[in-house]
């Protein structure tokens, strides 16, 4: 079995891995990553990908999650939310999460701006096999997502406390990823 730490889970299966930002408090607290809230909505937009694809693919326990930084920020503790940009473009922590990543074989989803940064920091020095799919989400907190996706996967405009609305905009993001595996 795979290790699992607050800012790392290794999948069963080399497909698919998650990057986020950092770990936090709740992933201290549960010892794994993405927990709380953006866990919740993680595990929501796998089970859409997962239907729609008509897949068992999206499963946390098959897929890899990691995050941009491997050390644990809450303001109580280090006084912030998250590392610097020149920390996690640091190449000790390039070559940790290229480890971390280096297995895996269609696609690395990242969630937020960190995320982007230090994945397409490896895209840049050529470290990641080509072949993968990298699609680049708002991250998945509440806050990411109520500010970045103001429409569902229809197109309608999805207003300030529409009923699910968290669910739509989910779907909205699982709509895109969907059209870029398919994309050529």
């Amino acid at each position: 079995m795979k290790k699992t730490t607050p800012h790392y889970q290794g999948g069963s299966e080399n497909k698919t891995a998650f990057v986020f930002s950092c770990p936090g408090k709740c992933e201290e607290k549960e010892c794994r990553p993405v927990a709380k809230t953006t866990g919740k909505n993680l595990e929501t937009l796998m089970k859409i990908l997962n239907e729609k694809l008509k897949s068992d693919d999206f499963i946390r326990s098959k897929v890899t999650i990691t995050n941009s930084w491997a050390r644990v920020e809450y303001p109580a503790k280090t006084g912030r939310t998250e590392a610097k940009k020149d920390e996690i473009l640091k190449e000790k922590n390039l070559l940790r999460l290229l480890d971390e990543v280096k297995d895996i074989e269609k696609m690395i989803i990242c969630s937020g701006n960190n995320a982007k940064l230090v994945v397409s920091a490896l895209l840049e020095k050529k470290m990641l096999n080509n072949k993968l799919k990298i699609f680049f989400l708002p991250h998945l907190g509440t806050r990411g997502i109520n500010m970045k996706i103001k429409k569902d996967a229809a197109g309608d405009i999805i207003k300030p406390g529409d009923e699910n609305a968290t669910y739509r905009r989910l779907e909205a993001i699982a709509s895109d990823i969907i059209s870029k595996i398919k994309a050529k």
